[in-house]
């Protein structure tokens, strides 16, 4: 990543990520700094640090296997809080999560 300011390619980044829709970039740019901020532990804050400074990409750092048992550990225990909702609480917590892109979305 060399020659480009790292800021400026992870925005680049989360937003091809996204689809282009700004709340889900937002949204994302705000799961890293929960990451590099301990959230999930030492190695997806490591991750998450390496990823906003620039020294590996958000793609190249998900797929690789230095981090990616540590994400699907996540996205496991994520899997099976949604498997033991109601689907009355799937649909509340779908719409929140709406909810909440739209409204990072309209931020400035």
């Amino acid at each position: 990543m060399s020659g480009t300011d790292p800021a400026e390619h992870l925005g680049r980044e989360l937003t091809s990520v996204a689809h282009g829709d700004p709340g889900v970039a937002r949204a994302l740019r705000q799961a890293l700094d929960r990451l590099a901020g301990g959230a999930a532990g030492d190695d997806l804050r490591e991750m998450a640090d390496d990823v906003l400074a620039g020294r590996i990409g958000l793609r190249q750092a998900v797929l690789s296997r230095a981090y990616g048992e540590h994400l699907q550990t996540g996205l496991r225990a994520f899997t099976e809080y949604l498997d033991n909702l109601s689907p009355q609480e799937r649909q509340d917590l779908r719409e929140a999560g709406r909810a909440r892109i739209r409204q990072l979305a309209e931020e400035d």
